[in-house]
């Protein structure tokens, strides 16, 4: 009767690891590479291929294994083509990440048994193949272990952690590797009182308590990202709001510009009628030469195929003039087709807004700045450089805000680069002949959704 109920417990410990591997490494690849919207589609692959493993799983847990590491390939096989045909994103990585996740937890797994093996009276082949309480020890140590790794992996991916803040480290590596290593501690501590009850209970409570601790806290620094991320949008609105309003006074100053133009433009046809009627040709020449320098003088706005682009540029120049600032203008316009409106829009006009607010505070004839947009190569790259009376790198690497006010300063490189990470770009920042360049590269016709 004990050993029916051993076999029966090893049985249900088996299925329920098994049913929660199998989500773990198909949900693994689900969240690495389908960002986008989920349909039900994905979802009918997921629990399919969740099913498929499943089995797979449990009958290599109660049948014998007939060639060495079958088992571990026929797992890698199942996500590989889970992950290619059902699943986006590069190829490669597709078939690279269900090996690597399948040798992490190979690797996890014969070194919880051999690390287990010699405090105990148990050997690495019976932790793997004999029920007993330290082999359900070593699959608990194992899939915490496994689910660490994993999700640790998963963060890496996430572009909203970048791992540069200190409250990223601490909150998503340091808490729980410390929680893990703790719990490790307790389980070889309890192998050394050989399973107390009394000090097994107390262990088992630090342990739910470091765990409960490093979920909240994931929780809570997730939370708290997505909430930056939402404040980071309303900015992007806020500030494409400010853009249609500046370009409807800038588009009624030109009216009115234009309107002038038009009234001089009659008086000097007029007068220069005048001039040819009386046969005054020098005196006609002279006159059409300085009108033609004045009309030379009046402001042109920028023009391509996208209208926002258009405002944003042109709002800025009008900035730039006003400062008195020498700001010239580069533009291939099949660029502006690869890349949405809105976006250019939050990348030319927080590149140019930065360098106008630099340029503000320096002497009249240091005031230089060039936003050029062009094709190099299979790449886009939106370069906005300004003059630099000394080096602004060495000071301010990061070209972090030296505002006070923080929370409403500061976001503009923030705001670039996340644009920019949608089409899977980077942005490069560099000093060269007294100028500041600060680039946008953008891989062209992969733009994510």
């Amino acid at each position: 009767m004990k050993v029916w109920w051993l076999m029966m417990i090893d049985a249900i410990v088996e299925i329920s690891v098994n049913i929660f591997q199998s989500f773990m490494y198909i949900g693994f690849l689900f969240l690495l590479f389908n960002k986008e919207k989920k349909t039900k589609k994905d979802y009918i692959g997921f629990f399919s291929f969740v099913a498929i493993l499943f089995i797979a799983l449990t009958y290599f847990s109660f049948n014998p294994i007939h060639f060495t590491n079958l088992d571990e390939i026929i797992y890698t096989c199942i996500q590989i083509v889970y992950a290619v045909f059902l699943l986006k994103g590069n190829i490669f990585a597709r078939i690279i990440m269900p090996v690597i996740s399948q040798m992490i937890n190979t690797v996890i797994s014969y070194g919880f048994a051999f690390t287990i093996s010699c405090f105990t009276p148990e050997t690495v082949g019976s932790l793997v193949l004999k029920a007993s309480i330290y082999r359900y020890l070593c699959m608990g140590l194992i899939t915490l272990t496994n689910i660490l790794v994993l999700l640790i992996i998963l963060r890496f991916n996430k572009t909203e952690f970048k791992f540069k803040k200190w409250t990223d480290i601490v909150s998503f590596l340091v808490i729980p590797v410390m929680s893990v290593l703790i719990i490790y501690s307790c389980v070889y501590i309890s192998i050394l009182t050989e399973l107390n009850p009394e000090i097994v209970g107390l262990l088992t409570f630090i342990c739910l308590s470091m765990t409960a601790i490093a979920v909240i806290t994931w929780f809570m620094m997730t939370k708290i990202s997505k909430s930056n991320e939402i404040k980071t949008k309303l900015l992007l609105t806020e500030q494409r709001e400010q853009l249609y309003k500046e370009d409807i006074l800038h588009t009624n100053e030109q009216i009115e510009n234009m309107s002038k133009t038009k009234h001089d433009m009659k008086n000097n046809i007029l007068c220069l009628s005048r001039l040819i009627a009386d046969s005054k040709y020098e005196e006609a020449e002279e006159f059409c030469n300085s009108i033609s320098e004045n009309l030379e003088a009046i402001y042109t706005p920028i023009s391509t195929n996208d209208p926002l682009l258009n405002a944003i540029i042109n709002v800025e120049r009008d900035k730039a003039l006003n400062s008195k600032i020498d700001f010239r203008v580069s533009i291939n316009e099949q660029v502006v087709s690869d890349i949405k409106s809105n976006d250019i829009v939050s990348i030319v006009g927080n590149m140019c807004d930065n360098a106008i607010e630099y340029l503000r505070k320096q002497p009249e004839n240091k005031r230089k700045m060039t936003l050029d947009i062009s094709y190099k190569k299979s790449y886009i790259v939106i370069t906005c450089k300004n003059k630099i009376s000394e080096s602004i790198l060495s000071l301010n690497p990061d070209l972090a805000t030296t505002k006070k006010d923080k929370v409403s300063h500061g976001k503009g490189m923030g705001i670039i680069s996340d644009c920019v990470k949608k089409y899977n770009g980077d942005i490069r920042y560099y000093e060269k002949d007294n100028y500041l360049y600060v680039s946008a590269i953008i891989h062209s016709n992969r733009i994510a959704n």
